[in-house]
């Protein structure tokens, strides 16, 4: 068998030889770049991938009663978000989840959908988490990438104030009612706003302000520890002091125990509010966690009506306020005396109209004086007919009546 040597020439080595020194500076060139060029850029990118931030939350302003009682407190609850993003597999996932939250497949999706706000953004998927479930979520981490837990405050009224109209309750925000939020409080889907009463009369003093925490974490999402710097703390909202006297508002309260009706006490000197109480009302712990349809349903349908706001919200006659009105009008048109009299049997007809005073068996001879004491419908019917409507509508008006004052 015949046999060839297998030989290179120079030229052949020489080649061979720069075609791997191009290629190995061409390698030390591109690290050279990454490393040293390119490091401010490659360096921020791995720092978003190690570390995550984490929006924190101190607790929303205390509201308290003119003796510093607390009326509304903070319970701290957790939260449960997902990043869109990451739900590679949404439907099989959330069905995994279900029992673990205690709903089912069509809830969450409904959850998904209303706080959805773009692919990169948490959506609240739970609240009010329980320990037992926090752990079962801990254990699967794998099967839930993109989720979170958070701690978040929601509020717990102390009693008698849970079902205090004046108080007001939060409402969760949701993607429709953020465009016309204010931008400087940086709202998201699933935070609480001030709704009604003096949560939301005074919703920038007791809001908090966010805060950022920066965690470490591994290729799974999961935190390595918690890191110090650049920390930006949150601050909690403002405490609110009502005029409210807690006493005042228990005694009052008791008035009205089983009865329809509205109780408003004001201070004469200042014109705050003491008391305000409206009857029946309601268990305001409704709106806590998720509201179900069954509680909203049993709510509106009660023909009492516990939803209304009778203090504010009732439409009623003018009534005996007006008396004092008339009474001034006639003091200063010196219309009458206050000697003068007029006998008050408990009706009176005008223009074939009989109009009841309240006492049916009458006030006998009453003036002025006694007349307001009593409150006697007939004097006054009778003594109002000596003004002229003119008169009488500016005097109201000199009261305020018929204007609103926005301050």
């Amino acid at each position: 068998m015949l046999k060839v040597d297998n030989k290179a020439d120079l030229f052949h080595y020489r080649t061979l030889l720069f075609i791997l020194c191009f290629l190995l500076l061409a390698l030390i060139g591109r690290y050279y770049y990454l490393q040293v060029i390119e490091y401010e850029r490659h360096f921020s990118k791995s720092q978003i991938n190690r570390v995550k931030a984490v929006t924190t939350y101190a607790p929303r302003g205390l509201i308290l009663d003119r003796s510093g009682e607390i009326l509304v407190d903070n319970y701290p609850t957790y939260i449960l978000t997902v990043k869109p993003y990451k739900l590679e597999d949404k439907e099989v996932i959330f069905k995994k989840l279900a029992p673990i939250l205690d709903t089912n497949l069509d809830e969450l999706n409904r959850r998904y959908k209303k706080y959805y706000r773009g692919k990169f953004l948490p959506a609240i998927i739970g609240k009010n988490l329980s320990f037992e479930q926090i752990s079962k979520i801990e254990e699967r981490r794998l099967d839930f990438p993109g989720f979170e837990y958070e701690r978040f405050d929601e509020r717990i009224y102390p009693s008698p104030f849970n079902e205090a109209h004046f108080l007001g309750y939060l409402r969760e925000v949701d993607r429709d009612t953020i465009p016309s939020l204010d931008k400087s409080l940086l709202y998201r889907a699933g935070e609480l706003i001030g709704w009604q009463g003096v949560e939301k009369q005074y919703e920038k003093q007791l809001r908090f302000s966010k805060g950022i925490d920066y965690v470490e974490v591994d290729t799974y999402g999961r935190e390595i520890f918690e890191l110090e710097e650049n920390k930006i703390p949150a601050f909690p909202g403002e405490n609110l002091v009502l005029s409210i006297d807690s006493n005042l508002q228990k005694f009052v309260k008791g008035l009205l125990a089983e009865k329809k009706g509205s109780i408003i006490i004001s201070d004469v000197n200042s014109g705050g509010i003491l008391s305000m109480v409206s009857s029946p009302s309601y268990d305001l712990e409704v709106y806590r966690g998720t509201t179900s349809e069954e509680d909203w349903d049993i709510l509106l349908s009660d023909v009492d009506k516990p939803l209304l706001n009778r203090s504010i919200s009732g439409l009623y006659p003018a009534g005996s306020m007006l008396k004092l009105i008339t009474t001034i009008n006639l003091l200063e048109d010196n219309t009458v005396a206050l000697s003068d009299s007029t006998l008050c049997v408990g009706a009176i007809e005008y223009g074939g109209n009989e109009f009841r005073c309240w006492n049916e068996n009458g006030h006998g001879y009453v003036d002025l004086n006694e007349a307001i004491i009593q409150s006697c419908n007939i004097y006054f019917y009778e003594k109002v007919q000596l003004l002229s409507l003119e008169s009488w509508v500016e005097t109201a008006r000199n009261f305020g009546f018929n204007s609103l004052n926005r301050d």
